[in-house]
């Protein structure tokens, strides 16, 4: 059946906010008066009772937010385990709530315990949906959702033996437009005697990985100019390990707690070498700008799957990756230093694998959308 296009609303729920945000601006962009609510959580995991990414980024960027209560199951059995399976219908009861309230016109899924309820409360009502894997191993919740959903899109190739393959699309990954935009890097003066370091832990930081960096700080600085993203809980110790360092390569480390999109494609494109962690959404835009990597995958990530980004990376010669639990500060500084000495023939390879790489990952989402909707 037809839909109006001024009057579809759409719900767009899952853990993964970035590329689901992504979509979003595509969807704004395309059809400004289309209708879109974000459901997710109110706080981050471990119930704790700081305010969760999504809700924070979803609502800065203008979108309605509601807030749902959803439970995990996990293998572990402690207090938190228990309240978590309280939350599992608490989660389903304010899904179907939503879904009868507000009458979304499809969902939209980027997997995780949150889309669940969502998705399965939507397909009790009829409500048809759209899912996308941004990983190389699929979580419990996209195997149940995909049996229900209309659509499923994943970033790789690779992934679609996972899903019903007549319904399965390679779309990539939706990527936040500000990622691709030029930008002036208004944060990190320029300097050409010296090649550009990215040191990053995420949008958060990453305090193990910022640990393996301080003690070679004075090292890399005397080759590299370095812009080191350490988020909150390490910037101050950055601070003052700054200011220890000889004069001259004070001014070549630039910290950060935070970068925004504005800035990031600006470091990126300007970085020779980036050193951070593997998740699916930076080792996807990574390989999409043609960068030089060095990975450290975060070891306790749930199935391996940091380690898997690493390797896929790795793979078609653009990365090296290095074993937190193996490797001390100077092994990592060689490692950067070495990858240095290679970096001439590794960004060639990077750059013939980016123009493999789909950079319309939204606007190709957006058409899977589009078809589910009818229109």
């Amino acid at each position: 059946m037809k839909k109006h296009l001024n009057s579809i609303k759409l719900f767009v729920t899952g853990g993964h906010v970035t590329p689901a945000v992504a979509l979003m601006e595509a969807v704004k962009e395309r059809h400004p008066n289309w209708q879109m609510v974000f459901v997710g959580r109110t706080h981050a995991l471990g119930g704790t009772s700081v305010e969760s990414e999504e809700q924070k980024i979803v609502e800065r960027d203008g979108y309605r937010f509601l807030p749902l209560k959803a439970g995990r199951l996990t293998r572990a059995w402690d207090i938190q385990t228990i309240w978590s399976l309280v939350n599992v219908p608490v989660g389903f009861f304010q899904a179907i709530v939503y879904c009868l309230r507000e009458k979304p016109d499809a969902i939209v899924s980027f997997g995780g315990y949150v889309a669940l309820p969502v998705v399965l409360s939507g397909w009790a009502l009829g409500i048809s949906s759209i899912t996308h894997e941004q990983t190389f191993v699929p979580g419990l919740a996209n195997r149940i959702i995909s049996r229900v959903a209309a659509k499923i899109c994943v970033s790789f190739a690779e992934v679609v033996r996972f899903f019903p393959k007549q319904k399965t699309i390679v779309t990539g990954l939706p990527v936040r437009q500000g990622f691709m935009k030029p930008s002036n890097m208004t944060s990190v003066p320029p300097e050409e005697n010296f090649p550009l370091l990215y040191i990053t832990g995420g949008a958060t930081g990453a305090v193990s990985l910022n640990e393996l960096i301080f003690p070679v700080l004075s090292r890399l600085t005397r080759r590299f100019r370095i812009v080191h993203q350490t988020g909150r809980v390490s910037y101050e110790k950055a601070v003052k390990i700054r200011n220890a360092l000889p004069e001259s390569q004070q001014k070549r480390y630039i910290i950060l707690q935070y970068i925004p999109m504005s800035e990031l494609s600006g470091i990126l494109r300007d970085a020779s070498i980036v050193v951070g962690r593997s998740g699916a959404n930076t080792v996807y835009e990574l390989a999409m700008m043609g960068k030089v990597a060095v990975l450290v995958p975060l070891p306790w990530s749930a199935g391996g799957e940091q380690q898997k980004n690493a390797a896929w990376l790795a793979q078609h010669g653009s990365a090296r990756v290095v074993n937190q639990k193996q490797v001390n500060a100077q092994d990592l500084a060689n490692t950067i230093e070495t990858l240095w000495a290679d970096h001439k023939q590794m960004q060639q390879r990077a750059l013939n694998f980016a123009n493999k790489i789909p950079g319309d990952g939204a606007k190709r989402m957006l058409a899977q959308l589009e078809t589910v909707l009818g229109i």
